[in-house]
Order: C-alpha cells, then structure tokens, then sequence
C-alpha cells in the first residue's frame, strides 16, 4: 500500500481545492519558462539591464498565467520576477 501522499497524487485536499498539477498545467508551465527564458536571453543580447527586463516581460505577455496563481502577482514574493532574475543569472554565469 503507497503512502496517503502517493496516493493522492491526483486528489485534492479535504477543502476541495486540488494541490497537484494535471499535466496540461506542467506543459504549460514549461511553455512559460521556455519563452520567458528566450526572451530574457534576447533582452540580454540587446544589452538591456534586469530591471529592463522584468518591466518588459510583464505577467501581461503570458496570459496563460495571468490568474493562474495569487502568487505570481500583488504578493510581496513576486515568482514571476523571481523567475526573471534567476534567468537572468544563469545566463550571466554561462556567458562567462
């Protein structure tokens, strides 16, 4: 017997809400990270800075997530441009 947690992969919580991806919303999630990294990468060749980037690569271009998640915006911990800087850096590494 597997673990409630294993179990319940695909389940959701007693409140109802479901706390696992289904696999569309991880496709979906890779489409963001994928362009959101090739456009920092642009960004970067067109020698804008980090604060360029994440005031042109607004949550607005990626309307897939626009209300997918509450802490993607309007939240002190910002993942979008959480997600921004950390391209941003590993670009700069790599490029070294």
């Amino acid at each position: 017997m597997f673990p409630p947690l294993v179990r319940g992969l695909s389940g959701r919580c007693p409140a109802g809400v479901r706390y696992f991806m289904t696999i569309n919303e991880v496709r979906e999630n890779f489409r963001y990270i994928d362009k959101l990294r090739g456009e920092t990468a642009r960004m970067r060749k067109e020698d804008k800075t980090l604060n360029d980037a994440v005031k042109e690569l607004s949550l607005k271009s990626f309307s897939v997530f626009a209300d997918f998640n509450p802490f993607f915006y309007g939240n002190p911990y910002n993942i979008h441009t959480t997600n921004i800087e950390a391209i941003w850096y590993q670009l700069e590494s790599t490029s070294k």
